[in-house]
């Protein structure tokens, strides 16, 4: 089984804000069954590894 309780994650931005990617999530996958998540996609202009 997996499960998840209260997941957050968040990203920092240049501008000293944080961006919620997910809030406070709970989960529970059964052994033996599949679960996909899915989302937008998000990309950044300036891409640059500089930043990370």
């Amino acid at each position: 089984m997996i499960k998840l309780e209260n997941l957050t994650k968040q990203f920092s931005q240049k501008q000293g804000q944080t961006f919620k990617a997910v809030d406070n999530v709970n989960l529970n996958v059964p052994e033996g069954e599949m679960c996909v998540l899915l989302g937008p996609v998000r990309l950044r202009q300036d891409d640059d590894p500089e930043d990370d």
